[in-house]
């Protein structure tokens, strides 16, 4: 068995636990690498270096360590090989952590196959001009439409399956999926649903319009956002991801990801009551 070790770098307890992981993996005999990325920061652990194609391709798991963004992006990446990811918390909250830093000898389950594959529903959304696609991004939490630095209402345009829905005066809009509606969309006032739901959840960020709720889609929507006002630009960005200006005539197409995220459950936590205890914090 090989695992493929995701450390957030940035994270100052990340390399702590990463030693730690790396010791616990090495009692259990499992193999254990990293990606060329991080090779300055894994230079004094034990593990093969390896380009991040080989290491995906190659790997029987991942394990992401650090917070929610660490364990998103891993999953992400994993996803579209098709690989499972086991989030350890080296972070704050990291609400979609399998495992805290303390439980690291429940790692022996990968062992015995003494755990649970989570589904997870992704999103994948595509800036469209004159029929060109010119940039796609996989979304695991939400696609996220806001205006830029200026401090003022924008307008944007949404249709589902090319039928108009609403004209939206407001701040942005969140689209969610079932995982991410613990996230921005629960920031802002829309509602929780169980992850293992599909389906896409419509947030409005700060309307100003008593008849702009939250609206939830099919998960077979395909949902089309626009500016509706050229000289007010609206921005697009991906799992607070960097954010990127629709252009002048274009759209962004979102609707349900062809590719799943897979997440190691070994602990039998329930959906509520993780929430009640990361929320809450």
């Amino acid at each position: 068995m090989l695992a493929a070790i995701e450390p957030n770098t940035t994270r100052p307890g990340a390399l702590t636990v990463t030693k730690k992981i790396c010791r616990e993996l090495k009692s259990l005999k499992i193999d254990y690498a990293f990606s060329t990325r991080n090779r300055d920061f894994c230079q004094e652990l034990d593990g093969n270096i390896l380009p991040d194609e080989q290491l995906y391709a190659s790997c029987d798991l991942v394990i992401a360590v650090g917070g929610d963004g660490s364990i998103i992006r891993s999953a992400k990446y994993a996803a579209v090989h098709d690989k499972p990811v086991l989030g350890i918390n080296a972070g704050n909250v990291a609400f979609m952590a399998g495992l805290e830093a303390n439980e690291l000898s429940l790692l022996r389950a990968l062992i015995h196959g003494d755990y649970a594959i989570d589904e997870r529903m992704m999103l994948r959304a595509d800036i469209i001009r004159d029929g060109e696609v010119l940039y796609s991004a996989h979304c695991l939490n939400d696609a996220v439409f806001a205006r830029g630095a200026e401090i003022y209402l924008t307008e944007i345009n949404l249709s589902c399956d090319g039928v108009p829905v609403n004209r939206y005066r407001c701040d942005g809009v969140v689209l969610a999926t079932p995982t991410g509606s613990t996230a921005y969309s629960f920031a802002a006032g829309g509602p929780v649903v169980e992850p293992t739901l599909e389906s896409i959840i419509l947030t409005p960020i700060s309307p100003y319009a008593m008849s702009s709720r939250c609206v939830i889609f099919s998960s077979e929507s395909v949902l089309d956002v626009s500016p509706a006002d050229s000289r007010r630009p609206l921005y697009f960005s991906a799992d607070g991801g960097s954010a990127r200006l629709i252009p002048d005539g274009g759209h962004v197409s979102v609707r349900k990801c062809e590719h799943y995220a897979n997440f190691i459950r070994i602990k039998n936590d329930k959906f509520w009551t993780v929430l009640e205890n990361k929320i809450e914090k």
